[in-house]
């Protein structure tokens, strides 16, 4: 016996024979570090000798270049060792000629250095072989195979006429010693005269920094058996690989089994063989299954490959204990290949983990190799990944044949849903495939009435001989909702604007793969309430994170996500915004909810990022403060109701919606005061009624339109709006109730913050989430719903419970979950068991159901039954093994130990057992029929592993009630909620003016208080005098809704100076403010400035500068303005909140009272304020003053108590749109 290293361990296998007999095919050169090397005391190289017999001899005179000879390292063999700074061998003889030779190299780069040349040529070629890259090697010769450890390595790189080719991203770690071959090599130029640089690039840096242990040039181009003979000896000689074996081709399992042979420990990141032979006779033309039994120990999925003859294949296995299993994998020797004995391998490729634990470990056993029939089915796909009951589906089929001849066969395809309940569409079509070629062929058939996951099972067959099976997967439901699963990224594909329509097909094709039947598109509108058409050809920037939309390209995807069977839902708000809200909150400002100051609510907006919305594209993302910005719709009116209403329904017209995702709960009316407060979430009774409003009007509209809801709450309001139901029995509020009503989707989006929140709720352990969440979703279903998780991070064990529990994924999570080999495949196949609506929780499962397992499984609260017709019953038993530690913070990565011997039973009392199955996502995922004993009316079973989580489900036939469907509609509002209605009804949200020169006051003096900006702390400096060079210039501070004056233009127009500027970028001294003659503040509020910016603002006045304060919903009254030192200069005491008012009827602006200007300009909207007694008035609006000015020492001050909220009915003209403001607006500033 020979002890030989093998991947960073000592294994006693059969003795390696110390020399191998190259093919005799005329050796030219052989050097191998174990012999001929002439070295002196200190193992300098100055000859390695030729061992061909040819006397191709490689040295060095100059002892300062010559290499150094190493002992144990390759393998435990010898080397050269080249120090990447100058050392080098020459041949001493001509340079060799290797085309139409095969050449072998064992080398070991020891450095990732690009143009690490290994063997190098004479002038005018750029090496031999040389690194390009950590995982790049370039060779000579005009695109010439390279062969590392016997694996073909892909050519990519250069193109076509360069003479030079890259072998990229195939190699296996270039670190570690490796056999190479290169067995073609067309260009007579190509010699070899180097070891360890190249003529060419001869410098320095471009060295060989590493080893080289042997190298062979063989005559002629060799066959692939002569090659892998070398390859065997090098490879056994210095990489431990095992002697080949004949692997047998059979068309049955050879026996016995062999012995179970000692695992391999990875301990580097070296390439290791588990498996290793030669087929034991040659392989025609065709398709073979290689078959063999593999156990393994892994810390993570570690990267294992199966190789047959020049293809290499990645083989999945998933991390943890695997005890043997049965492997199998199918390959095809291509047409026109001649017949060859043909290797195979399964490896390891995998990376060592640094932190020094315990290595993966593996072991293969009865390799052998099946030959298979000629013909396949390459491809099955139907044409959508979701259907209605009843559509007509299309199946495209693709049948290939590996063989010269051509092959007779039938085709039959079936449907299978249930746990297997076939329904065959044809039974055998004959074709006729042409040898070597592919033959196409569609299909078309009805789906049917039945829901949930389905499989479409084609066969193709000789005679009574089934050839190939392939099976295409795809869901059959009336609501999308209860088969739904998410696609990555939501299929969102952000900002349409920037994309070709081949780019967006390609994504929504990416996500169809994944078995993705629905996308929400987000933050895609102008305004997520108010505004979800464009014009035809329209590009905007959407109201919520800016996104760039485009109306065609947004029409594109809806289309062609429908052609796949995907639906699209629209994103959809209760508030108003980006631009689009902001001008409706003006236009239109009785719509939307105020603050105690009169101003309309939401999430703060900026003057700048309003007026470079549209722009977006030309700022950087610091540029702008908020990405969203919004106002407050009050929902309780009707009015404001039916637009948000009249606006799903005219986008779903332009776009083709499927539905609407509420970002909140549906058009909800927020902000509702009741019993002397203010509800941010509103009462039950509107809520109720804008709910039911909305799905009658879009269902009138839109049979079957789809609505989902978003909520951090886990089920819902309760009537008292004090708790959220989590069980059946908790109190559920009316509005959850017709929200759920006809298949609505409840979203879970505060999961995703944090580990351990869930919503209003926060879980510390994954058995509360477990045990709390399966009953809050019971809930749902039970009132007709469907629940979704917005997982964020979709680690194991969150995943994995809320799969089980019956929960759908947001936007694909399950793309990136672990867990599985495939997410997508094994939730739309099983839907029926995880999320169909009539599933209901077990009656009694601990009387029926008894697991026994070596660590307790978590079922009993998880145990289902599925009632889905009144003779056939299905219970699901749910089985998860829990997690090592059950703290959400503490578990991270850390997974148990797969559990086995695990023995089951369940009592059946009055029902026939029909079948049963265990089914469980894995890699590959699991779905293996189960026999159990029957113990009269009893089944038991022992049960396969369970890794984390598995579902058994077993089938029985008996007399059952189905579950009633829940109606669509709830009950009508009760006489109660009616009355609610009324005592919160709305009454206005701007007041209407009962008396306009002093109407009554609507604030409430314990909320709405002035505000206090302190002292101020400057005075202005001696002497201090404003208004800079010659002219007028005017400064103008721009407010919200600054643009519907139109000011800047028109003072520009007149000869003035204007300078713009918002909060942002205010006058911060008095030099500053000095530089102007007059200060314009439009819409601006007080709090934009301190206490000594009021100041300054006040002593601008006094110095003889013009102030002027044009009106609007933020200044003012509503600006905070009361008590300050800016108040105090103006011409009107200005009330301490809710000053805006409308006019019982609109006012025509004049110059004198009761006189209007030609035109009639209207005003709709001003403040109330009390003119101070040396005012005097400028303008009229009716009957009532609405401009003043006053005298302050040396300067005048201006307020205009006009605002340009409203707009116009038909025929009327407001004020500043009328054809006459621009000059009465010159007017009032300039004059």
């Amino acid at each position: 016996m020979l002890s030989w290293r093998r991947c960073g361990i000592v294994l006693l296998l059969a003795a390696w024979p110390c020399v191998a007999q190259l093919p005799d095919t005329g050796v030219v050169l052989w050097l191998k570090a174990d012999a001929g090397v002439k070295r002196d005391a200190e193992a300098r190289v100055s000859e390695w000798a030729d061992q061909s017999g040819n006397g191709n001899h490689f040295a060095q005179a100059a002892p300062g270049l010559q290499p150094t000879f190493v002992e144990d390292v390759a393998g435990g063999r010898a080397a050269i060792r080249f120090d990447g700074i100058d050392d080098a061998l020459t041949v001493s003889t001509s340079p060799i000629p290797v085309a139409g030779r095969t050449v072998f190299a064992v080398v070991k780069w020891n450095a990732a250095r690009t143009y690490s040349f290994a063997l190098g040529c004479g002038e005018g070629t750029d090496g031999y072989l040389r690194l390009h890259g950590p995982r790049d090697l370039l060779t000579g010769g005009r695109y010439p195979l390279l062969y590392q450890n016997g694996i073909l390595s892909p050519k990519v790189g250069y193109a076509a006429g360069d003479g030079r080719q890259i072998f990229h991203k195939g190699l296996h770690s270039l670190l570690h010693w490796n056999v190479y071959a290169i067995p073609e090599t067309a260009e007579a130029k190509e010699r070899l005269k180097h070891l360890g640089k190249n003529e060419l690039n001869n410098v320095p840096d471009n060295r060989f920094i590493g080893e080289i242990a042997e190298v062979i040039v063989l005559d002629g181009i060799l066959g692939a058996a002569e090659r892998e003979q070398v390859e065997q000896y090098l490879g056994g000689k210095y990489l431990g690989w095992p002697a080949a074996r004949a692997v047998p081709v059979r068309n049955q399992a050879p026996g016995p089994a062999m012995a179970a042979p000692t695992p391999v420990a990875f301990t580097d990141d070296r390439l290791c063989f588990l498996a290793h032979g030669t087929t034991e006779r040659p392989l025609a033309p065709g398709r073979y299954r290689v078959h063999f039994d593999m156990m393994s120990s892994t810390r993570e999925q570690d990267r294992f490959t199966v190789r047959l003859g020049h293809e290499v294949r990645p083989l999945p296995v998933a991390a943890g204990e695997r005890p043997w299993t049965e492997h199998s994998m199918d390959f095809v020797i291509p047409v026109g290949q001649a017949a060859e004995a043909a290797m195979v391998r399964v490896s390891w490729e995998g990376t060592v983990a640094e932190d020094g634990g315990e290595p993966s470990r593996a072991a293969v056993r009865n390799l052998w190799v099946e030959p298979l029939a000629p013909i396949v089915i390459s491809d099955v796909q139907v044409d959508k990944i979701l259907y209605a009951p009843g559509q007509e589906a299309t199946a495209s089929i693709v049948l290939r044949n590996f063989a010269a001849e051509a092959q007779d066969v039938q085709v039959g395809y079936h449907e299978v849903t249930g746990l297997d309940d076939w329904r065959t569409q044809a039974g055998g079509i004959p074709v006729t495939v042409p040898g070597g070629g592919e033959l196409r062929m569609s299909v078309t058939y009805n789906v049917g009435r039945v829901e949930y996951g389905r499989e479409l099972r084609v066969e193709v067959w000789r005679e009574d001989r089934r050839l190939d099976v392939r099976r295409e997967l795809y869901s059959v439901a009336d609501n999308l909702w209860k088969v739904a699963v998410g696609s990555a990224g939501g299929g969102n594909i952000p900002g349409t604007a920037a994309y070709s329509h081949e780019t967006i097909a390609k994504f929504l094709r990416q996500a169809r793969a994944g078995y993705a039947n629905w996308f929400e598109k987000i933050f895609w509108a102008p305004d997520d309430w108010g505004q979800l058409v464009a014009e035809p050809g329209a590009t905007w920037f959407s109201g919520q994170t800016r996104r760039h939309e485009n109306t065609e390209k947004l029409q594109f995807q809806i289309r062609t996500a429908h052609e796949l069977g995907m639906k699209a839902i629209t994103y959809g708000k209760c508030m108003a915004g980006g631009p689009p809200g902001w001008e409706m909150a003006r236009r239109r400002p009785q719509w939307f909810s105020v603050d105690a100051y009169g101003r309309t609510m939401g999430r703060p907006g900026d003057v700048w990022d309003l007026d470079h919305w549209h722009e977006a594209d030309q700022y950087k993302p610091a540029d702008f403060k908020y990405v969203w910005t919004y106002r407050w719709v009050d929902l309780r009116r009707l009015d404001a109701l039916d637009h948000g209403i009249d606006q799903l329904i005219a986008s779903t017209r332009l776009f083709g919606w499927d539905g609407v995702r509420y970002d909140s709960g549906g058009f909800r009316a927020h902000f509702v005061p009741r019993d002397g407060k203010v509800l941010y979430d509103g009462v039950d009774s509107f809520n109720t009624r804008n709910m039911r409003r909305t799905k009658e009007r879009l269902w009138r509209e839109f049979p079957g339109y789809l609505f989902g809801f978003n909520t951090n709450d886990p089920v819902g309001q309760a009537a008292t709006q004090a708790s959220a139901p989590r069980t059946p029995a908790d109190p559920v509020g009316h509005e959850f109730r017709e929200m759920m009503a006809g298949g609505g989707l409840w979203m879970f989006e505060g999961m995703r913050d944090r580990p351990d929140f869930w919503g209003r709720r926060i879980y510390k352990t994954w058995s509360d989430y477990a045990t709390d969440m399966v009953e809050a979703i019971r809930t749902i279903k039970g009132y007709g719903g469907h629940a979704c998780f917005s997982y964020g991070q979709p680690t194991l064990y969150k995943f994995m419970i809320g799969t089980m529990i019956g929960a759908h994924d947001y936007v694909g999570e399950h793309s990136h979950a672990p867990g599985s080999e495939h997410w997508g495949a094994f939730l739309t196949r099983w839907s029926g068991f995880i999320w169909d609506h009539r599933l209901r929780a077990l009656p009694d499962p601990e009387r029926t159901v008894t697991v026994t397992a070596k660590r307790p499984l978590w079922w009993k609260e998880f145990a289902n039954e599925l009632v889905v017709s009144p003779s056939r019953r299905y219970v699901i038993i749910h089985l998860m093994n829990p997690p090592v530690n059950d703290e959400c913070a503490k578990t991270g990565d850390e997974v148990p130990v797969p559990l086995e011997e695990i023995a089951f039973s369940f009592r059946h009392p009055g029902e026939r057992f029909v079948r049963a199955r265990f089914i469980a996502p894995d890699t590959p995922n699991r779905n293996e029929a189960l026999v159990p004993r029957r113990d009269g009316e009893a089944v038991h079973d022992w049960l396969p592993r369970v890794d984390i989580w598995a579902m058994v489900v077993l089938e029985f036939r008996g007399t059952y009630r189905p579950p009633a469907d829940p109606p669509v509609f709830t009950e009508p509002l009760s006489e109660a909620e009616l009355a609610e209605m009324e005592q919160c009804r709305h009454l206005f949200n701007v007041p209407v003016a009962d008396n306009l020169a002093d109407p009554t006051p609507h604030s409430d003096p314990e909320k709405a208080l002035p505000k206090d900006f302190g002292a101020a702390t400057v005075v202005p400096p001696a002497g201090y005098a404003v208004g800079g060079e010659a002219g007028t210039d005017v400064l103008v501070v721009k407010g919200f809704y600054h643009y519907t004056w139109r000011l800047p233009e028109a003072l520009r127009a007149a000869g003035a100076r204007v300078t713009e500027c918002t909060a942002r970028d205010l006058p911060k001294d008095y030099p500053d403010l000095a530089r102007y003659d007059i200060v314009v503040l439009v819409n601006m509020g007080a709090e934009s400035w301190d206490a000594d910016g009021h100041r300054r603002l006040a002593d601008f006045a006094r110095a003889g500068g013009r102030l002027i304060v044009l009106g609007g919903g933020f200044t003012l009254g509503q600006g905070f303005f009361k008590g300050t030192q800016l108040e105090a200069v103006l011409p009107v005491e200005v009330r301490v909140a809710r000053d805006v008012y409308q006019a019982p009827e609109p006012l025509a602006l004049g110059e004198r009272e009761a006189t209007p200007f030609d035109g009639r300009p209207l005003l709709y909207f001003f403040h109330a304020a009390r003119p101070r007694p040396d005012a005097k008035p400028l303008l009229w609006a009716g009957e009532l003053p609405i401009a003043w000015e006053r005298a302050v020492d040396k300067g005048i001050t201006r307020v205009f108590l006009a605002t340009t909220l409203g707009e116009a009915a038909r025929g009327q003209t407001p004020f500043w749109e009328w054809d006459g403001w621009a000059p009465l607006a010159v007017r009032l500033v300039l004059e």
